[in-house]
This record gives structure tokens, C-alpha cells and sequence, in this order.
């Protein structure tokens, strides 16, 4: 078995949509990494995408913008098979930098077929792009999308 993107292009949602329509959830799995998602400054803000089906996951790679990256912190992963049955994957504390690229590791391999990413306290969720990579049945060789700016920051985090 090997890892591979799961999330591509899956259903999503989030808890609000900062300019209602601008920012909305897809755009965290549409592999493009010149779209985002942002929600609302509201508290306990979230985002998730539906795998459509259970899935081992093993890390969260996430795109984080080119400016205010550092509103990414205090992060939950979380893997369940509904919004309302999840399991921690991995907490982030942060803050991220504008810009990093993410790698979130489970504490060990998650089974669901739902991956939510929620900030504690009030503040805007945003991203350019979430990939959910799991044990996947196929593993076709698929290209990562090459980042829009010019520097990137590569974060690699495992849980303590």
C-alpha cells in the first residue's frame, strides 16, 4: 500500500463563507492554488471535505496563504465517519508563517471518511488548498501543484 491524495475535487463545507460566495469550500480541494477558502471571523471556525468513503488517513497537507498566515493556529484534525463522531488526527499549534506548506501527521493512521480542520477561539479559517492523503487502493502518480509564490516553507509536524 502507499499514500495518495484522497481529497481532490471531494465535497466540502465550512462553518461560514467570509463575502458569502468569493472564499467558498470547494476551492480548498480544486487544485488551484490561486483560490482559497476563508470563513467568517467567528469562533471555533471549520472547514471539512467528505472522502466518499472510510479511508486510513495518514497526514493533512495544508497550502497556507501568501498573507496572514499567521491566523493558522490552534488547529484540530480531526477524522471521523460524520461531522458529529470524530477523532483527533493531530493538533497544530502554531502559528503558521505566510505561505508554509503544512504537514500534518496523524498519531498514528486515522480511519473516516470525514477530515475537518477547526481553529480554537475566534479568528478566520483560511488556506489556498487541503490535501487528505490516506492508504489509497490505486496510487496513481499524480503531480502536486506547484505553488503560486515565489518562496514556500515546507513545516513537517508530528504529534508529541
Amino acid at each position: 500500500m502507499c499514500l495518495e491524495d484522497v481529497s481532490l475535487k471531494k465535497l466540502t463545507g465550512q462553518s461560514s463563507t467570509y463575502r458569502r460566495s468569493r472564499y467558498p469550500s470547494r476551492n480548498g480541494v480544486d487544485g488551484d492554488l490561486h483560490s482559497m477558502i476563508i470563513t467568517n471571523s467567528e469562533t471555533n471556525p471549520y472547514w471539512w471535505v467528505d472522502l466518499g468513503g472510510a479511508f486510513s488517513v495518514h497526514h493533512v497537507e495544508i497550502w497556507n496563504r501568501p498573507a496572514a498566515g499567521h491566523r493558522f493556529r490552534q488547529a484540530d484534525i480531526m477524522v471521523g465517519p460524520t461531522l458529529s463522531k470524530m477523532t483527533a488526527c493531530t493538533y497544530y499549534i502554531g502559528p503558521a508563517r505566510s505561505g508554509e506548506l503544512l504537514i500534518l501527521k496523524c498519531s498514528k493512521p486515522t480511519i473516516g471518511r470525514i477530515v475537518k480542520i477547526a481553529l480554537r477561539g475566534k479568528e478566520y479559517l483560511q488556506f489556498m488548498e487541503a490535501k487528505v492523503f490516506a492508504y489509497g487502493k490505486t496510487c496513481l502518480e499524480k503531480p502536486k501543484p506547484k505553488p503560486s509564490h515565489s518562496s514556500l516553507n515546507v513545516t513537517t509536524h508530528s504529534p508529541k
